[in-house]
């Protein structure tokens, strides 16, 4: 992503970066469908990992120049390169949060519900305990 305007504002939802997160760890049983949520998972880290790269760089050439001693990194290119990754971030972000939209919120529905009922996408997370009685690792024996 390139042409970044000086006063474009680059933001993304704490509940996207939740969805995102979810999305990780959701598995879908359909063979071609596990495979286009690996890929679509895999741009977002991909690109959460050159944002970390311009992160750092950034940072790094920002504390030697704050300490008097100009380094012969360029700030100013620093400064756009990691606005242009925090904007790649957030689009892919917000895309897979929008394509994945309707799978979250039927997970959420199950959640809130508290109905398990058979649904072709699972999680490696394990089921929340409603608490109707105990789990076998809950009893002590005293």
């Amino acid at each position: 992503m390139t042409g970044l305007q000086g006063e474009q504002t680059v933001s993304m939802r704490v509940d996207d970066l939740r969805h995102v997160a979810e999305l990780t760890r959701l598995r879908i049983p359909y063979d071609d469908a596990e495979r286009h949520r690996i890929a679509r998972v895999r741009s977002v880290l991909r690109a959460a990992a050159e944002l970390n790269r311009a992160l750092s760089a950034y940072t790094h050439h920002a504390l030697i120049d704050c300490h008097g001693t100009t380094g012969a990194a360029d700030l100013d290119a620093d400064a756009v390169a990691l606005g242009e990754a925090m904007a790649e971030f957030s689009q892919h972000v917000r895309e897979i949060t929008e394509e994945y939209r309707s799978v979250m919120m039927s997970r959420a529905a199950i959640g809130d519900a508290g109905v398990a009922r058979e649904t072709p996408v699972s999680s490696t997370r394990r089921p929340i305990h409603d608490g109707s009685r105990p789990r076998k690792r809950d009893v002590r024996a005293d």
